[in-house]
């Protein structure tokens, strides 16, 4: 059995070039389905503790389920 030793540079390197082609085929999957502009990036740190403290309400019983999901979508879609 051959192993070959790759260097992790490169595989950072291929790594990235890929996730970097998959995230423009699903914008192209995305526009030909007409779901309009979505962002498959990191949360920003505002938006991550947004998702946090609606969450947290939610746990806590101070909205319901159908206020989640608005208040979700809503904090995502700001950004686009």
């Amino acid at each position: 059995m051959c192993r070959h030793q790759i260097d992790p540079a490169l595989l950072v390197v291929r790594y990235e070039r890929e996730i970097k082609e998959l995230k423009q085929e699903l914008s192209m999957l995305n526009t030909l389905a007409n779901r309009g502009a979505v962002s498959y990036e990191d949360y920003t740190p505002e938006e991550s503790f947004e998702i946090q403290q609606t969450v947290q309400r939610y746990v806590h019983g101070d909205i319901d389920l159908n206020d989640l999901q608005v208040s979700i979508n809503s904090c995502t879609s700001d950004t686009y």
